[in-house]
């Protein structure tokens, strides 16, 4: 015979500190948090989520309508981690989009110097072409790769 789940509910010493902590995280971030410990909790409970709040694949959180406003009575929903993810990189996409279509434009003068900056870095050739000289020592080092991985046997 299967039994019922039963999820417990935190004690409330712990769910104070969850509030608080979702509360200044916020406030961190520049985010306008209105929402009292009661109206937390009750979101919380009425999402029937409240044993699965977290911040890692298959949990919920707290999210707010499009990334915008204060965390408040109307404007939050709890939602699987993931959406909120997802929502979050769409939102981040658009504001992007935005501040180039603001002329955010980076200068010639200005690519020049982050170009400069980065000479000498490692990973900076990435996607880049190679010279006839490094594609020669990279093709050595693969074909004897191969020679050592067949047992020297190649076909």
């Amino acid at each position: 015979m299967s039994k019922a789940r039963r999820h417990t509910i935190p004690p409330l010493d712990i769910l104070k500190r969850q509030f608080q902590f979702q509360q200044s995280n916020a406030k961190r971030r520049g985010i306008g948090f209105l929402l009292t410990f009661e109206q937390w909790l009750k979101i919380w409970t009425d999402s029937s989520h409240l044993h699965e709040r977290g911040c890692h694949r298959g949990k919920y959180n707290m999210a707010r309508y499009g990334d915008r406003g204060a965390y408040e009575v109307g404007n939050v929903r709890i939602i699987p981690h993931g959406d909120n993810i997802a929502e979050r990189d769409q939102t981040s996409r658009i504001a992007k989009h935005r501040l180039a279509m603001m002329g955010h434009e980076v200068s010639a003068e200005t690519r020049a110097k982050i170009s400069a900056a980065k000479m000498g870095h490692p990973g900076y050739f990435l996607g880049g072409k190679h010279t006839s000289e490094a594609r020669a020592k990279i093709s050595a080092a693969r074909k004897a790769y191969w020679a050592a991985r067949k047992g020297g046997a190649r076909g």
